[in-house]
């Protein structure tokens, strides 16, 4: 505990042995238990014979039994001296237990944890930082500084092992989203080149949400996932509103370059619009986390969905721009290279 107490970020490192009762441990020399011809279970068992009240025979009455219980200790109870003057009987002679072993007192655990039919003690800790990778990451390297005696073996809780799932799992719905919104795009746009076009904004976003995240120190979990899907959706939307109208130019006669010129002026005020409706709407929720002084959190609840927040708005600082400088240029370079493509092999290209 007092190397985890060292690990930055890490307080109020508590245990299952803190908040026990204070035990009586007995410690066997086995080389001297051995020497005498006494094992451990000789002494387990005298000394569990000795402070139990278990009952060793029972008496028979004409209707009725009553159990015979044998005790050692006296009206005032078994002391530590009383324990320490018990003796085995061996081959030879009586050997005492304090000859043979060693007693110390310590802290007893609250509970009995078993994991695996394994004994477990459980170290709990909490954190000034919200980053559990990068706390898990320091907690485990001076853990591995610890020499553990044969047989001991350490491991990151259940918290942790449940924070690795769900976090593989929002990794799965965010390549979901992805597939499935380019399948979506796919059978509009009837195009398989297009829709890549317009999925170019989704890094353009995570750029932005990274600033962010990393201003306010918000960490990757849940919610935070949930966020990174609800501003896939919007960026790009953005997208699909600028090329579909640059194709709908294309298809009605202009070129290329001015069809892209004339699409950026037709879609700049509808998608700039779209974007600063969507922060502003969901800018309170980010109050708490920005401006933590002014509109405080109740019991941190109102932090918990600052992330969606500040993952959207974020992102859409970032994306919108970039929608309506690099997505035309993307798109214009991604046209001509498909153009080339089909001409070379033979293909019949039409001019959308």
């Amino acid at each position: 505990m007092e190397k985890i107490r060292t690990v930055k970020d890490v307080e109020d490192v508590t245990s299952d042995l803190e908040g026990g009762n204070t035990q009586l441990v007995v410690q066997v020399d086995r080389e001297k238990a051995e020497s005498s011809g006494v094992n451990s279970r000789m002494i387990a068992q005298t000394i569990s014979s000795s402070i139990s009240e278990r009952p060793v025979g029972r008496f028979k009455m004409d209707n009725r039994e009553i159990d015979i219980i044998l005790k050692i200790q006296g009206d005032e109870g078994f002391s530590e001296t009383d324990l320490r003057n018990l003796s085995i009987q061996t081959q030879d002679k009586r050997i005492p237990i304090s000859a043979i072993s060693d007693f110390s007192y310590r802290m007893g655990s609250t509970s009995i944890r078993k994991e695996n039919k394994k004994s477990k003690l459980a170290i709990r800790v909490n954190t000034k930082s919200q980053g559990m990778m990068g706390i898990s990451d320091n907690i485990r390297t001076a853990m591995e500084t610890i020499p553990f005696p044969d047989g001991y073996t350490w491991s990151l809780g259940g918290g942790f092992r449940r924070f690795q799932e769900s976090q593989g799992e929002s990794n799965l719905a965010i390549i979901l989203a992805l597939v499935f919104i380019y399948i979506i795009m796919s059978s509009l746009f009837e195009s398989f080149i297009h829709p890549f076009t317009i999925l170019f904004t989704v890094p353009l976003a995570l750029f932005g949400v990274s600033v962010f995240f990393y201003i306010t120190k918000i960490t990757l979990n849940t919610t935070s996932y949930l966020g990174l899907l609800t501003l896939f959706g919007i960026v790009v939307n953005n997208g699909i509103i600028l090329i579909d109208h640059i194709r709908s130019l294309r298809k009605s006669g202009m070129s290329k370059n001015e069809a892209i010129v004339q699409g950026g002026k037709d879609r700049m005020r509808p998608i700039i619009m779209t974007a600063i409706t969507t922060m502003v709407g969901v800018f309170p929720l980010a109050l708490p986390i920005l401006l933590p002084n002014l509109f405080p959190a109740v019991s941190r609840r109102a932090q918990m969905w600052a992330p969606i927040a500040v993952a959207i708005i974020g992102g859409l600082t970032t994306s919108t721009f970039f929608t309506l400088i690099i997505l035309p240029t993307f798109y214009s370079i991604s046209d001509s290279v498909t153009t080339a493509v089909k001409t070379r092999l033979g293909f019949k290209t039409a001019q959308i």
